[in-house]
């Protein structure tokens, strides 16, 4: 009894994110989670939960953080998320036509570096079950990314012609 608590003692508690679709497991570090939960106020179930897409087959859910499973280990598993940097995020359209709304999801990247992509191409996402933007429209499927404002600025500063 006293050696199993020393070793609870020593392990680390990672986040287990199961996926559905291929039964994929991704370990994510704790202090990463409140980077990428989605605010409970827009969530039907009023919960925090997190938008995830599987970093190998691309299949993306809505999960509650309450009902995500944890898991100790001794050190760090193989392709564990330690960092938010970690991560690739992407805003999606919803469903509905013209809405100003996007759905933020998050995916492991290839690497850990700002301005990573995803180890799973966005056009091979699939899945998105549960997520929604943040008006409750169902994220659009096949998935389209959201353009942001500051994308629409860069191209249309790169469409104007300097006059000298």
């Amino acid at each position: 009894m006293r050696r199993e608590r020393i070793i609870a003692l020593i392990m680390e508690m990672f986040y287990i994110w199961d996926c559905d679709h291929c039964e994929h497991k991704t370990p994510i570090l704790p202090l990463v989670l409140p980077s990428i939960k989605g605010d409970p106020a827009t969530s039907p179930t009023v919960e925090p939960f997190v938008d995830f897409v599987c970093p190998q087959c691309g299949y993306g859910r809505r999960g509650l953080v309450g009902k995500i499973r944890q898991e100790g280990f001794r050190s760090p598993p193989q392709g564990a998320i330690l960092d938010p940097i970690d991560l690739f995020r992407e805003s999606l359209e919803c469903d509905v036509a013209g809405c100003p709304a996007h759905a933020r999801v998050h995916t492991q990247g290839e690497t850990s570096t700002s301005g990573t992509t995803p180890k799973i191409a966005v056009s091979e996402w699939r899945g998105m079950k549960g997520i929604t933007c943040s008006l409750g429209h169902l994220a659009r499927v096949p998935v389209v990314p959201k353009s942001n404002y500051f994308d629409q600025i860069k191209g249309a500063d790169a469409d104007k012609v300097k006059i000298s």
